[in-house]
């Protein structure tokens, strides 16, 4: 292997599956199923941080845009969170809440975080 060679580790690995994810949103459940599927316990609780981490750093840590891109992933978002997903929605939706009760943004995102929660 040359000195120029890109090597491959585990973290681009990661980091490329979790991009495929977010770029294809709910288009990717099926792969999001197969590789939830074959992750065990251990792996998957730090995949899905490292996706939640992901989608922070893809919003800039906006908790409205973090909210809107965790819904965007639409059932992709189901598969990987599993279990927590309720649970990991509800938080979202509280901080974005609180977010813009903060900012001051007008009522109809308020309204709006209201209906879709």
């Amino acid at each position: 292997m040359s000195d120029t060679a890109t090597t491959i580790t585990d973290a681009s690995v990661l980091q490329a599956i979790i991009s495929h994810l977010l770029n294809f949103g709910a288009r990717a459940a099926e792969d999001a199923r197969w590789l939830v599927s074959i992750l065990p316990d251990d792996l998957l609780g730090f995949f899905r941080s490292e996706v939640m981490k992901a989608i922070r750093e893809k919003a800039g840590n906006d908790a409205v845009k973090t909210r809107k891109i965790f819904l965007s992933l639409g059932k992709t978002a189901k598969v990987i969170f599993g279990p927590e997903y309720a649970a990991t929605k509800g938080k979202l939706d509280s901080a974005s809440k609180q977010a813009v009760a903060r900012s001051g943004r007008n009522q109809g995102e308020i309204g709006s975080l209201r209906t879709n929660a």
